[in-house]
């Protein structure tokens, strides 16, 4: 056995210097390179890889697919970003006419709801009209005559149907008599009727004959006077009056009419009493209803 240490590592050396020795060179191994490549792998080998990168191709990994996501996500931002953005507004020239029966059209086409098309169609069956009459009372007692009076009217109508209306009317007359020893020279009345009306044709037609009838309620307010030496003094009364009568109504346009009608009226009661200073003495009296005629004419402006 060899025990010198230098003994030992000269022989080492020696050893690795053989085995460099028996190492093939640069040039053979160049030309081992140059020759035709021989396939080692096996086929089932070959098989495998092939059947690996079809699947990759199918299915590619998680990572590409995060990818993909994100692109198409951030594709569909870039379609909504771009609908947000404000786009260009053709402007036309129009007309003002042209613009204003657009809007008209627009506000004809706009939809109500049916409890406000209900209530369009109740305010289209309301009317106003306004009155103008002649006429001439007279007393049952023939002690009080009076003159030709004007009356004038105003009211508010509703018609139910096409045979059937009713109105408001607001009435105020101005009466005056003939003999000075009735005392009374002038009365002033205002009264509230309520008229009704039966139409004899349908409502579409020119002319329109109608029956009539109203009652109601009066403030009837002598005016004081003097006779010989003696007052008279009025007294305000609230009789209940009543009127019939025909009449017919001409159509103008669609929402116009003019009326005319012949009315028997009863005004009520006038009442008040004399009153003689030198002797203290006050008499009572009382008118009893006058009744008379009118001839009223009237404008009727459908809402």
């Amino acid at each position: 056995m060899i025990q010198n240490p230098t003994s030992k590592t000269a022989i080492l050396f020696l050893a690795a210097l053989i085995s460099i020795s028996t190492l093939p060179s640069s040039q053979a191994l160049a030309k081992d390179s140059n020759a035709a490549p021989t396939n080692t792998l096996p086929k089932q080998v070959n098989r495998i890889l092939h059947k690996t990168k079809k699947k990759e191709q199918q299915h590619p990994p998680a990572a590409e697919k995060k990818i993909e996501s994100k692109r198409s996500t951030s594709s569909l931002l870039d379609l909504e970003l771009e609908e947000l953005k404000p786009k260009p507004v053709k402007i036309n020239p129009q007309s003002a006419s042209e613009k204003k029966a657009q809007t008209q059209d627009a506000i004809a086409q706009t939809p109500t709801s049916p409890t406000k098309e209900a209530l369009l169609r109740q305010l289209r069956k309301l009317y106003v009209r306004a009155d103008y009459g002649i006429g001439k009372l007279e007393e049952r007692g023939k002690s009080l005559y009076f003159k030709k009076h004007s009356m004038y009217g105003a009211g508010l109508g509703y018609r139910f149907n096409q045979a059937l209306r009713a109105d408001i009317n607001f009435q105020h007359r101005i009466l005056s008599t003939k003999r000075a020893e009735s005392g009374l020279k002038k009365i002033i009345q205002t009264a509230t009727v309520i008229n009704v009306y039966l139409n004899l044709m349908d409502e579409n037609t020119f002319i329109i004959p109608y029956l009539v009838a109203g009652m109601g309620y009066a403030e009837n307010k002598p005016k004081d006077a003097t006779l010989g030496s003696a007052l008279v003094k009025g007294i305000r009364t609230y009789p209940l009056i009543w009127n019939v009568g025909a009449g017919t109504s001409l159509r103008l346009t669609k929402n116009i009419r003019l009326e005319t009608a012949y009315k028997y009226i009863n005004s009520g009661a006038i009442k008040g009493y004399m009153h003689f200073p030198k002797t203290g003495r006050k008499v009572l009296y009382t008118r009893k209803a006058s009744g008379g005629s009118e001839i009223i004419g009237s404008l009727i402006l459908n809402l």
